[in-house]
C-alpha cells in the first residue's frame, strides 16, 4: 500500500476564538453576533483542511500542559492522530473578529509560552521519525518564545535523507534560513516574497523571475505565490501558471493559505500535472473562505469550485 500521509508540524499552536459583528466600531460598543472556538495554528489548519478533503493526515508539533487538551479533543473530534512535545505553560488564544457588514476580520494573536532546549530536541527526533513515515510533511507558521528562527533549517536538514515531499509555509527570518535546506515547496503570499527579497514586481512576468530567482538556486521545485483576491501563481524551473480567484461569499480568511496547501498536496498524491496543482489549491483555498470563523474546506465544496477554475499559462 502506497503511503499518502500529509504529517503538519505546528510549533506555535492556538484556540481561536472568533466572534461576528455587524462592524467593530473603534471606541465604541460592540454586540456579538456569534461565538465560536476553534483550534489553529498554520499546521492544525493544514491537517484539518487535507481531513476535509478526504486525506491523510497527523499533527505533530508543540503542545502545552496548561490547557493543551483542548487541542487535542478538538484534533480528536476531527478524527485526526497526533503527537505533541509537552512544554510547560499554556497554549496561546488567538481573538478574531470578523465584521459581516464589512466582511473584513481583525486578528489579535498572542505570542505563544517559552519551549525549552529540551523541547526542541525531543521535537527534532519526532519530526524525523514521522518524516519517515509519511509522503508530505509541511512545516508551518510561527514560532513561540524560546525557539531560533533558523529552527526550520533544522528540521528540513533532519529530512534531507528520507524521501519524503517538504513543505516550508514560514515568513522572514525562517523562510531566508529555511529555504536553505531546499525545501520542495514553499509558499509566501506576494508581501511575504517581496519582503524577504527587497523587491515589488508588478507583473506576472516579474512575480516569476522574483520567485524563480530567490528558490530556484536551493532546490525548491514549487513556489506558490498566493494574491488573495488577485489570484495565485504556481512557478517552478521550467513553467510557471496563473489563475483567478473565484468570486465567493467570504465569511472568513482564516486558514486560506493553509487550504491552499491541502489542495496542492491532494494534487500532488494523485499525481496531477502542474497547472493542475495549481487550480487543486485555490479551489481548497475559495471553499474555506466561505466557511465561518475557522471552518475550512470540504470535499464536495471543493469539487464544485474546481470544475470553475480557469488556469492560464505565463511561460
Amino acid at each position: 500500500m502506497i503511503n499518502k500521509t500529509l504529517t503538519t508540524v505546528t510549533l506555535n499552536p492556538s484556540i481561536d476564538k472568533t466572534i461576528t459583528l455587524e462592524s467593530l466600531i473603534k471606541d465604541g460598543l460592540n454586540r456579538v453576533q456569534n461565538i465560536r472556538y476553534d483550534a489553529g495554528g498554520k499546521g492544525i489548519n493544514l491537517s484539518v483542511a487535507f481531513k476535509g478533503l478526504g486525506g491523510d493526515t497527523k499533527a505533530v508539533g508543540i503542545n502545552y500542559r496548561q490547557n493543551g487538551g483542548m487541542l487535542e479533543d478538538f484534533l480528536k473530534k476531527c478524527n485526526i492522530s497526533y503527537d505533541f512535545v509537552l512544554a510547560d505553560g499554556r497554549l496561546r488564544e488567538n481573538l478574531k473578529i470578523y465584521s459581516s457588514k464589512t466582511e473584513n476580520i481583525t486578528e489579535i494573536n498572542e505570542q505563544g509560552g517559552f519551549v525549552t532546549e529540551k523541547n526542541i530536541k525531543d521535537l527534532i527526533i519526532k519530526v524525523k521519525h514521522e518524516a519517515a513515515n509519511s509522503k508530505a510533511i509541511a512545516l508551518c507558521g510561527s514560532i513561540p518564545k524560546g525557539v531560533s528562527s533558523d529552527i526550520y533549517k533544522k528540521l528540513l536538514e533532519e529530512c534531507n535523507s528520507i524521501s519524503v515531499f517538504r513543505i516550508l509555509d514560514a515568513e522572514e527570518d525562517m523562510l531566508l534560513s529555511g529555504i536553505t535546506s531546499g525545501p520542495d515547496m514553499i509558499k509566501p503570499n506576494l508581501f511575504e516574497l517581496c519582503t524577504v527579497t527587497g523587491q515589488k514586481p508588478k507583473s506576472h512576468e516579474k512575480i516569476v523571475k522574483t520567485a524563480r530567482d530567490f528558490a530556484m538556486p536551493y532546490g525548491v521545485s514549487y513556489v506558490c505565490v498566493s494574491m488573495g483576491e488577485d489570484g495565485a501563481m504556481l512557478v517552478t524551473k521550467d513553467e510557471s501558471f496563473y489563475t483567478k480567484s473565484l468570486k465567493v461569499d467570504v465569511k472568513g480568511t482564516t486558514g486560506a493559505g493553509d487550504s491552499f496547501i491541502a489542495g496542492f498536496v491532494k494534487g500532488l498524491f494523485e499525481e496531477k500535472r502542474t497547472e493542475k496543482l495549481l487550480a487543486y489549491g485555490v479551489a481548497a483555498a475559495c471553499d474555506s473562505v466561505e466557511k465561518e470563523g475557522t471552518m475550512l474546506c470540504e470535499e464536495k465544496g471543493f469539487i464544485e469550485k474546481l470544475n470553475k477554475i480557469k488556469v492560464s499559462k505565463i511561460d
